[in-house]
């Protein structure tokens, strides 16, 4: 049976981190622009469709404290915690369709 998650495992196991469209090695815009608006190092953010994106790492080089990741693909997320090694443990991962996500705090982002 197909899930929603059945297309995004095959994007995710069939490519490269570097290939996915949703990898960014520099987040730089998106980076800049969330330590101009979210100074607070403690806020709770959460990245909705990360797929592979980097931008989680430079949450984390910045002193973020446990950003949440939400997608829909385990294996996108399997990806993710194998790149950041013993820094995945800083990171709350959430495996999850966005539209039956039911969050249990509040994010500033």
């Amino acid at each position: 049976m197909k899930t929603a998650r059945s297309p995004w495992n095959a994007v995710h196991a069939e490519k490269s981190t570097d290939q996915s469209t949703s990898s960014q090695l520099l987040s730089t815009p998106s980076i800049d622009w969330i330590l101009k608006v979210i100074p607070d190092r403690q806020a709770a953010i959460i990245y909705v469709g990360a797929g592979t994106s980097f931008l989680v790492d430079h949450l984390l080089d910045h002193g973020y404290v446990k950003p949440s990741i939400l997608d829909v693909s385990d294996v996108a997320i399997e990806q993710c915690q194998m790149r950041l090694g013993p820094r995945a443990d800083n990171v709350e991962w959430i495996l999850s369709d966005l539209f039956d996500y039911n969050p249990q705090k509040r994010f500033s982002l």
